[in-house]
């Protein structure tokens, strides 16, 4: 045999092989929308205004991360964003931890109350390693809204639960 058809061969066992760790991962699983009833929150962390792909914004979430995972904050790790998160617009944002309670006030924090009824959820079961992009589950939340022929506020609310999964929150307006 070839050294030709070896690699051949270890090419194709390669990629079978990453397809079935990647669908073990749940890499093919479906990204679901659903409208649910939600409570109020309270979210701790800091303000960036700008783009998100921008460098300063990288380097607050893993700086608000590393204080999660300090145990310097508690709660759920989550960003808001005050409009699309896709888009390469400047927007609010901010990044901390949730609480369902009034955390404690600190001065170099700042801690802002997330009023919540109506929204949709995006979600998808999988390890994090075959997660989709937050852009498609974004996506997957406008066709809903397209579908459902509703409005939705200009927020953007992605929470980090345990377990690395993370679920992404759109109020509704009517």
């Amino acid at each position: 045999m070839s050294i030709n058809n070896k690699l051949i061969q270890f090419g194709i066992g390669g990629m079978i092989l990453f397809f079935i760790s990647y669908a073990l991962l749940g890499g093919f699983s479906s990204i679901h929308v659903e409208k649910e009833k939600a409570e109020p929150f309270y979210i701790k962390g800091k303000h960036y205004h700008g783009q998100t792909n921008k460098r300063e914004f990288q380097e607050l979430v893993y700086s608000m991360m590393e204080l999660k995972k300090n145990g310097e904050l508690a709660g759920e790790f989550t960003i808001c964003y005050w409009g699309d998160p896709d888009s390469d617009d400047s927007l609010k944002v901010m990044v901390g931890v949730a609480s369902p309670t009034l955390p404690e006030v600190t001065d170099s924090l700042v801690t802002e109350k997330i009023v919540l009824e109506n929204v949709l959820v995006g979600s998808f079961e999988t390890h994090f390693l075959g997660a989709p992009s937050p852009s498609r589950v974004n996506d997957k939340i406008k066709e809903t809204v397209a579908e459902m022929g509703i409005k939705t506020e200009k927020l953007y609310i992605e929470r980090y639960l345990k377990g690395n999964n993370i679920i992404t929150l759109v109020p509704i307006t009517q």
